[in-house]
């Protein structure tokens, strides 16, 4: 088996056979197409179940209402594939893509590999190119190379880390078990650091494999800047510091940084639409419990020092 799809479902039966048809239709016999219904209420288990019956190579797990997380943690118990892609339910796979990357990866045999995709707006279903999803800050004669991961941790840290953004080796996750958290949004952030940091090789293919759907208000990652979402923005970065904290330092600062940059980022977007977050009660459960953490003294990025001044109308001096 070359190829595993891990798709976690919920409620998302307007767009799941979208989603399934694109797989089917990629001309691949070596696949198989695993659906994990996390505890849908709509009408998603009646399509999935029609699809697995005419699909030999679908198959349809279902777990209660435990998030994508954990969805994809069941997918990979019980993937066989040589390699995994993890596809969200509300995107689709672009014509052929498939198929040629697959062939890319039997030529590269990188332990990561990743690609270029587009997103379409849920609004008016206009495609858009977004730098998060287009590799363009990748220059351009690193495209088709075997690249060590560690040598260039400072690119692939400001790189998005979305689970569909990318083809892993199913043999490396395995041995260095790597799993997603159980957080109910932000699970991929750490998932993205374990693999980045424990990978031998990554290569980049210069295709576009999946069509992404964004501005959709429903969807986790769409009401992400919430007070509840926030709290998950924290702990995935002590999660993320706690599976990294033994490895050396100038890989550790590069995740770090960047995760403490993405952190302050979501505030500042928070603060001015919401406003929530100032609440003398809000300052109680969440930032006080968070303060040490939130302000390492190792922090050197001065970008993150000038957001974190933003966020709470401190003043930083250097080496505080």
């Amino acid at each position: 088996m070359k190829l595993s799809v891990i798709i976690p479902i919920y409620n998302a039966e307007k767009h799941i056979q979208r989603c399934l048809d694109s797989v089917i239709d990629q001309g691949l016999d070596d696949i198989e197409i695993i659906c994990i219904n996390d505890g849908s209420t709509d009408n998603s288990l009646n399509i999935l179940e029609k699809y697995e019956k005419e699909n030999k190579n679908i198959f349809v797990y279902t777990q209660k209402n435990s998030y994508a997380g954990a969805a994809r943690n069941l997918g990979l118990s019980k993937a066989k594939g040589e390699y995994i892609h993890f596809l969200d339910a509300d995107d689709y796979i672009l014509p052929k893509a498939y198929y040629l990357l697959i062939e890319y990866a039997e030529k590269v045999r990188a332990d990561i590999i990743k690609f270029k995709s587009c997103s379409y707006d849920a609004l008016n279903m206009n495609v858009l190119l977004r730098s998060a999803y287009d590799l363009r800050i990748v220059e351009p004669n690193l495209f088709g190379k075997i690249l060590s991961a560690r040598e260039n941790i400072n690119l692939l840290s400001k790189l998005s880390p979305v689970p569909w953004g990318y083809l892993v080796k199913r043999d490396f996750i395995n041995v260095n078990k790597i799993y997603f958290n159980q957080l109910k949004c932000v699970n991929d952030r750490s998932f993205y650091c374990d693999i980045i940091t424990r990978a031998r090789d990554i290569s980049f293919y210069g295709g576009y494999i999946v069509m992404h759907k964004v501005n959709d208000k429903s969807s986790l990652a769409g009401g992400r800047r919430t007070q509840e979402n926030y709290i998950c923005c924290i702990k995935s970065c002590q999660i993320i510091y706690e599976n990294i904290k033994d490895i050396p330092n100038e890989i550790k600062s590069a995740i770090l940084n960047n995760e403490f940059r993405c952190l302050a980022n979501d505030f500042n977007f928070l603060k001015q639409e919401a406003k929530i977050l100032y609440s003398p009660i809000i300052w109680e459960q969440v930032f006080k419990k968070y303060i040490d953490f939130l302000f390492p003294k190792t922090l050197s990025d001065q970008y993150v020092r000038k957001l974190y001044a933003m966020m709470f109308k401190e003043t930083f001096e250097d080496g505080a």
